[in-house]
């Protein structure tokens, strides 16, 4: 006669507890596709500095879900490679670990560079970055007078429209200018301010 056994009970104190994630420290990927490059990249920053990119995350999704692995990336059609890389220098800095002190120098030196953290802050409304960028290239000598005239209508950017209007429109070299030149290089609206504003002071 085969003996039954009686199963064991184990006292509650054995038992391990189901682990818990930490409320700070347990980061979440998101899958991007650049320009043929996959990106895994922790998601938290996108929730927190984008309105744009909180949104998306929120909405509910199906079966399959963007951004969870290489084969369903979250694809950004028509964003430069070089231009997210840069982005991502600023949103994710790295630093290697040494006995002074850690650096706080930029890992971006360049205007082509900042107008890339620029460009891409601005359209996807990241406010902090945004006015990271206008900070370090409104710099001096980081931007010439046209360049902040060209950016600040691209970007929306109003200081760098006065300050470029006003410098280029002090310009000893403006006169050498004429209409065509300035508006190929500004636009025919800011091309014809700058004549307006220099006409009573050096002839046509």
């Amino acid at each position: 006669m085969d003996t039954i056994l009686e199963p064991i009970e184990i006292p509650e104190a054995f038992v391990a507890p189901a682990p818990v994630r930490h409320r700070s420290f347990y980061f979440e990927n998101c899958i991007f596709l650049v320009e043929g490059t996959l990106f895994a990249i922790p998601k938290f920053r996108f929730q927190k500095l984008s309105p744009i990119f909180s949104a998306m995350f929120s909405v509910p999704t199906g079966d399959v879900v963007e951004g969870t692995s290489d084969s369903a990336p979250i694809v950004l059609e028509g964003v430069k490679k070089v231009d997210f890389e840069r982005l991502l220098a600023i949103m994710y800095p790295t630093y290697e670990i040494s006995s002074s002190a850690a650096s706080s120098t930029s890992p971006l030196t360049t205007s082509e560079e900042w107008i890339s953290v620029l460009k891409l802050a601005t359209l996807w409304e990241m406010e902090k970055i945004r006015k990271l960028a206008i900070h370090h290239l409104s710099c001096t000598g980081m931007l010439s007078s046209t360049q902040k005239v060209q950016l600040a209508r691209e970007y929306r950017v109003r200081k760098w429209f006065v300050e470029g209007i006003t410098n280029i429109t002090r310009s000893p070299t403006l006169e050498n200018y004429s209409l065509e030149v300035l508006a190929t290089e500004l636009g025919w609206e800011a091309a014809a301010k700058i004549l307006w504003i220099n006409y009573p002071h050096k002839p046509l």
